[in-house]
């Protein structure tokens, strides 16, 4: 018997969080930097909203319910890259964050957002290969906003490009995954009415895009 879905959903953050949270643990044991001591601190902040939002979940919030604020995008985009930056270095596979030059702000959920990149970027962490890489960025277009995080590694079958945000599907079955965080990151992007989607030649390349419609924009 599987959890309900918005307990499943919250559960699978905080394994990511807390995954993050021993990453730095061990870092900074090693190497007391005042950079790994901030991310570790942020991290369980983090971990510390997640547990309030589970919470909430239960006194009944709806997903729908949203609770705007001004989101630099840039800033995001350079906390997850060094809050995942460790990781790909424990991964043996290199991070990038493609160069942003527009400050580009936006009046949304922040923290749905980022929920949402980080279960993009934890899945591509699952599925690159050692020696390959995964890019995060974003691309500003007339319509709107394109964030994407790109990597080298697994291709998906074009016929599974949708199925893959099914609960439960996964390309290659894996017994260690309930296969349902890209399903929950579609959920998040739903709710704030953005569209999440994936393109994928088939064989190594796979870019998901999460696209955030110029109503967003702050004028």
């Amino acid at each position: 018997m599987h959890p309900p879905p918005d307990l499943e959903s919250s559960l699978h953050q905080i394994q990511t969080s807390v995954g993050i949270i021993r990453g730095y643990f061990d870092l900074f044991c090693m190497d007391p930097a005042e950079e790994n001591k901030a991310v570790l601190t942020g991290e369980i902040q983090h971990l510390s909203k997640i547990l309030s939002r589970l919470s909430q979940l239960y006194g009944n919030l709806d997903l729908t319910e949203r609770k705007t604020e001004v989101v630099d995008v840039p800033e995001l985009l350079q906390k997850l890259y060094l809050t995942f930056k460790c990781r790909s270095q424990n991964y043996r596979f290199s991070l990038c964050l493609e160069k942003f030059s527009h400050g580009e702000k936006i009046k949304t959920d922040m923290f749905l957002l980022e929920e949402c990149l980080r279960v993009l970027l934890e899945n591509a962490f699952k599925h690159t290969p050692h020696r390959n890489e995964i890019c995060l960025g974003a691309e500003t277009r007339k319509e709107g906003l394109i964030l994407f995080v790109r990597n080298n590694g697994i291709g998906i079958p074009k016929e599974c490009h949708e199925k893959i945000f099914t609960p439960f599907f996964q390309v290659k079955k894996d017994y260690s995954s309930p296969g349902l965080g890209l399903s929950i990151a579609r959920k998040f992007a739903e709710s704030q009415d953005y569209s999440l989607s994936v393109v994928s030649d088939g064989e190594k390349q796979v870019q998901f895009s999460l696209a955030i419609p110029s109503i967003f924009f702050l004028s």
